[in-house]
């Protein structure tokens, strides 16, 4: 465009230029994570096809232009209605935004290019061709989102799936940003990151909502401990006045467990245990494990007991260690009362033979039946009430008296899902089923099959067979 024709304009035109760092400023937050719902829709259209109505100063040969036109000197570009007035405001062309300055009084109507507008209060972008931008857009550095009708978005937004966080100035957020008292990390991407994030060396955590999480939290069906400042745990904590031991993932450890080359053991809630024997082992004030005590099965391990009155400590420590064989040889979690009872007898079938002389090797007792591996009636009897005892069987040993067949004969009863039974270990299972027999005996069966008699006294009654 001449110099004439800027006459004809009353006009003299220069470039304005806009920053929108100059009015954009701050980091204001949202104060709740919310979508906003967009609509696919058109500028504010207020201020379109405001036109000038000067006339040129000098009428004289006026040059009239009809579409758009680029001055050669300034670079700028207008368009021009079929009267050749330039026109202001909002303009459509091929289905595509462009906004005309109307309030730029030095070059009113220039085109806006690559540059922010504020228009009505909402921020646009327009491209270096002019088209207002939406989607998007990588300006100076920074990246911005425009909504369909290409106003800049503030605030939480979720697009595909995917939360993203726009600054006050419509710049995209990414690191870590605090949004309403929660601290929330968002990757390169922009993308709000949830579970757990790395950053550096530290280990955070972000629940479904993006927040980071502090404190106790269960995750995976193991607790992990996040400091104040969000920061995943390890190694020894102490909180609230405990003690506990994170391991290298953040897991917190329960039971058993060796560090540093010594033991300590923490309760189910993860707590050490100090001053304090846990079963055979003692924890100093430190948790350490110091001492071990030995560990016996269920039943009378003490000089005198029912398992053989004339045994010592270490033969009695011998029988408790043959139980404990006996009890890990089996899946007893697995069985019924029926069963345990039935392997008990078993075992001790297999596991032991009649000794010719009940004086010698301890015959009459359950060492001699369990660590010896020979016994009498007696030594069957108390063999089997060990074993009862140890795998929780209600168990009595039974002494025959004056008025049965064999006064010296001993037995047992058994209790077996809350119904008491005779049975006798020394004829075993095998002998007993072969005459027809249950190996868990009424009284009545037992008395007159084998002519047994015996002081009921403190005994519970057993008056049927099993079935």
């Amino acid at each position: 465009m001449k110099k004439c024709l800027m006459v004809s304009l009353a006009l003299s035109m220069t470039v304005a230029t806009v920053t929108f760092a100059d009015t954009l400023t701050g980091d204001g937050y949202a104060n709740e994570q919310e979508t906003e719902v967009y609509t696919t829709g058109t500028p504010d259209l207020t201020t379109q096809n405001e036109t000038t109505s000067e006339e040129p100063e000098n009428p004289e040969n006026p040059v009239k232009h009809y579409g758009w036109y680029t001055d050669e000197e300034t670079g700028n570009t207008y368009y021009f209605d079929s009267e050749g007035k330039i026109q202001t405001g909002w303009k459509q062309s091929d289905n595509t935004w462009y906004y005309l300055d109307g309030e730029n009084t030095e070059y009113q109507g220039r085109r806006i290019e690559k540059e922010w507008k504020k228009i009505k209060n909402v921020w646009y972008y327009f491209k270096v061709d002019g088209v207002m931008a939406t989607d998007w857009q990588k300006v100076d550095g920074s990246w911005y989102y425009l909504k369909d009708n290409g106003a800049m978005t503030t605030g939480w937004i979720k697009l595909k799936n995917v939360w993203y966080y726009l600054n006050s100035n419509g710049t995209m957020a990414t690191g870590w940003k605090k949004i309403g008292n929660k601290w929330y990390y968002l990757k390169d991407s922009g993308a709000m990151t949830t579970g757990w994030q790395k950053d550096g060396n530290t280990w955070y955590y972000m629940n479904e909502n993006g927040a980071m999480q502090t404190g106790w939290q269960k995750i995976s069906n193991k607790w992990y401990y996040l400091k104040s400042n969000g920061a995943m745990a390890t190694g020894w904590q102490k909180i609230s006045g405990k003690w506990y031991y994170l391991n290298g993932s953040g897991a917190m450890l329960t039971g058993w467990n060796q560090i540093g080359g010594k033991w300590y053991y923490m309760y189910s809630s993860g707590a050490m245990a100090s001053n304090i024997w846990i079963g055979s082992y003692y924890v100093n004030g430190s948790g350490v494990w110091t001492k071990t005590r030995r560990s016996y099965p269920a039943g009378n391990y003490n000089v005198g007991s029912v398992y053989g009155s004339s045994l010592t400590q270490k033969e009695l420590d011998q029988v408790a260690d043959a139980v404990q064989k006996f009890i890990r040889s089996y899946n007893f979690s697995a069985m019924n009362d029926y069963q345990k009872v039935r392997t008990a007898m078993l075992y001790l079938e297999s596991n032991c033979t009649y000794a010719a002389d009940w004086s010698k090797n301890r015959a009459n007792t359950a060492w001699g039946a369990l660590v010896y591996h020979e016994a009498q009636c007696s030594g069957y009897a108390r063999g089997l009430k060990a074993l009862c005892d140890g795998i929780g069987i209600g168990c009595y040993y039974v002494h025959a008296n004056s008025k049965a067949s064999n006064p010296s004969h001993q037995w047992n009863e058994v209790r077996v899902n809350g119904q008491w039974y005779i049975t006798d270990p020394q004829l075993g299972i095998s002998t007993l089923e072969m005459i027809g027999l249950p190996f868990l005996m009424s009284e009545s069966t037992y008395s007159s099959m084998f002519g047994m008699a015996w002081d009921h006294t403190g005994l519970p009654n057993c008056p049927k067979d099993y079935k």
